[in-house]
């Protein structure tokens, strides 16, 4: 009896090792530990240590406001897993970003059919702004790993009403937003699906799924007298009047600010990205006039267009990381124009397809090659430099002054965790970027950031008088997670 070969699941996989080696590729050059990664590194090895789960997630950038925990849980996981290493969150993250070429498969074909999922998973593959992503520890990326989820429950939820499929689509909008409030246009899937349903049972399971991600907010909220709510609510409502607003001008942003970011969504290239948005306008607006249009594909061309004017009046910052959640949107839209194209002419929908893969894996592929992290060999530079100044089996308590050098601080905190060369009550360390007379100076290092460190003598209350803050795990856990009861040391 032979065995049946199933192309369609040989190709797939073929595509999921091409997602692997361009998310893993000159990997160590590429994993990014700011001071952001590190903290977050910490939090989710400091609450592994000691058995805790967080209830919030950081503060936001852009206001007065914390994330939920789902990062520091996904990462909790991971490193039950994997185990304490230095790129094993890091790697978590990647792999589970390199699993979404299945899913993204099922989106595809959804959609479509199977080759339609194969090409959406190849260009999710290739993606420079997908591979940059999945290299890099923040909570744009898992909100956009989030979305795919939506997305894909969004489509079978229009197409097939199963009330399975509404609350999964709670669900997983519910865990974007709550992972990054980026991701808060991607409530409209859930407008979209009550108003194409009107069914009330479809609705209250639709809700179920999106409230249930909000209860550790919901108790943070309780337990610090709504700061949570009182100021999202306040951030919305006044950011336009209160001077912090970044300006946004319509040319600017149709002519720059989209442009680059759909170039690194695919494409590679400003003038084929623009190019290729214009094609799918067309080929929109032409299956509208044919009739042939289904309405998964019309409800998510008219969301990507409401978020896109949405994002024109947000008032904070756009960058690339912002957009991480409509990246998978994008990818959609894009993959079906070019599907009709080559339904239309063959030897177009290829060449097409060509341009857009070339392109894509040259603009990649440089910025895999272009890639280079100094933050990790600096702070175990740095390790090394304490180590040998000071006895064997010392341990260090580190204090960063003003709080102001956290680039270096935290990756350097995060080297001696898991080194096991941190305790509370170790020896003082002072890191700080210019020269503090008064204190002993151990080192000075002068390369791609610039750093002092010192031998502190006082207490604790003496330090901290005097601008020093400790920066142990034990405090950046509380800095994170307890920074709102009355005893912070709990």
């Amino acid at each position: 009896m032979k065995l049946k070969i199933n192309k369609t699941f040989l190709l797939l996989f073929a595509i999921f090792l091409i997602t692997l080696f361009f998310r893993f590729f000159n990997y160590i050059n590429r994993w990014g530990i700011a001071s952001d990664q590190a903290r977050d590194a910490i939090v989710s090895s400091y609450a592994i240590a000691n058995n805790s789960l967080p209830l919030i997630g950081p503060f936001s950038a852009s206001g007065p406001f914390v994330f939920g925990p789902f990062m520091y849980w996904f990462l909790i996981i991971v490193g039950h897993i994997l185990g304490f290493s230095y790129l094993g969150y890091w790697i978590g993250l990647t792999f589970f970003s390199s699993l979404m070429a299945f899913l993204m498969f099922l989106v595809g074909k959804e959609i479509k059919d199977n080759f339609t999922g194969l090409l959406l998973a190849f260009f999710n593959a290739i993606s420079t702004m997908q591979n940059n992503l999945a290299t890099n520890l923040t909570e744009s990326a898992l909100a956009g790993i989030f979305s795919v989820f939506s997305l894909y429950f969004f489509i079978r939820s229009v197409k097939y009403g199963s009330f399975a499929n509404d609350f999964f689509l709670g669900l997983f909008t519910a865990l974007a937003i709550n992972t990054h409030p980026q991701s808060i246009p991607l409530g409209l899937l859930l407008l979209a699906s009550i108003l194409i349903s009107r069914n009330v049972k479809k609705i209250s399971f639709l809700i179920l799924g999106f409230v249930i991600p909000f209860i550790p907010l919901a108790i943070f909220d309780l337990q610090s007298n709504f700061y949570e709510s009182k100021n999202i609510l306040g951030y919305f409502l006044t950011a336009h009047s209160s001077g912090t607003e970044v300006p946004k001008r319509w040319l600017t942003y149709l002519s720059q600010t989209w442009p680059q970011f759909w170039s690194l969504m695919l494409g590679g290239n400003f003038y084929i990205s623009v190019g290729l948005v214009l094609l799918t306008v067309l080929v929109f607006l032409y299956a509208i006039y044919k009739k042939d249009i289904q309405k998964p594909i019309l409800s998510l061309a008219i969301i990507y267009a409401f978020i896109f004017i949405i994002l024109r009046y947000f008032p904070g910052q756009l960058f690339g990381d912002f957009v991480a959640f409509l990246v998978p949107l994008f990818l959609i839209l894009v993959t079906w124009a070019v599907v009709k194209i080559k339904q239309l002419n063959l030897y177009a929908g290829i060449l097409i397809i060509a341009v857009i893969s070339l392109t894509s894996i040259y603009s990649t592929f440089n910025a895999i090659n272009m890639a280079t992290n100094y933050s990790w060999p600096n702070a175990k530079k740095l390790e090394n430099v304490l180590v040998q100044e000071f006895p064997k089996n010392t341990k260090f308590s580190v204090y960063d002054f003003g709080h102001t050098n956290t680039q270096i601080s935290y990756p350097l905190v995060y080297a001696l965790y898991l080194d096991g060369k941190i305790n509370d009550s170790g020896q003082k360390i002072g890191i700080n970027s210019q020269i503090m007379p008064g204190y002993q100076l151990n080192y000075f290092e002068k390369d791609r950031y610039t750093a002092f460190f010192y031998t502190l003598g006082q207490n604790d209350k003496t330090l901290v008088k005097n601008g020093w803050v400790n920066v142990n795990p034990s405090n950046i856990y509380k800095s994170v997670e307890n920074w709102y009861k009355s005893d912070s040391g709990k």
